[in-house]
C-alpha cells in the first residue's frame, strides 16, 4: 500500500513511517510539499495534518478536489484539537472513518488504514 504522510511535524512523520514499514511511506512537511507530490504520484492512503504551517488541512482538501479529485476520499485528517470555527465545521463534514484524533495508537492507524486494503 501506498501511503502518503502529510504533517509540519517530523516526528510524527517519522514514527508513521516507522509503524507502517510493511507500507511504502512518503513523508512531506508542507502542504505545498505535498501538492507537488499529489500533482505526479498517486497514493492509496494520505494521511494529512489538519493544522499545518503553509496550508491547511482544509487548504489541501480543497485544492484535491479540484486537483486531484480521484484522491479526495483517500485522505484521513489527523488532528490534535479543532482550534478555529471553520476547522470545526470542516471535520462536521468528513466523515469519522477518515479522522483520527492525535495522539493515536499504533492500532489506530492499522484501523484506518484497513479501510483501503
Amino acid at each position: 500500500m501506498r501511503v502518503l504522510v502529510i504533517d509540519d511535524e517530523p516526528l510524527i512523520g517519522t514514527t508513521l513511517r516507522i509503524l507502517l514499514d510493511d507500507h511504502d511511506v512518503e513523508v512531506v512537511t508542507s502542504g505545498r510539499a505535498a501538492q507537488e507530490v499529489l500533482a505526479e504520484g498517486s497514493f492509496d492512503v494520505i494521511l494529512c495534518d489538519l493544522m499545518l504551517d503553509d496550508l491547511s488541512g482544509m487548504d489541501l482538501s480543497a485544492w484535491l478536489d479540484e486537483a486531484r479529485p480521484d484522491l479526495t476520499e483517500h485522505v484521513i485528517y489527523m488532528t490534535g484539537g479543532a482550534f478555529t470555527e471553520d476547522a470545526r465545521r470542516f471535520l462536521r463534514e468528513v466523515p469519522k472513518q477518515r479522522q483520527l484524533e492525535k495522539p493515536f495508537s499504533a492500532s489506530e492507524i492499522q484501523a484506518v488504514l484497513s479501510q483501503f486494503a
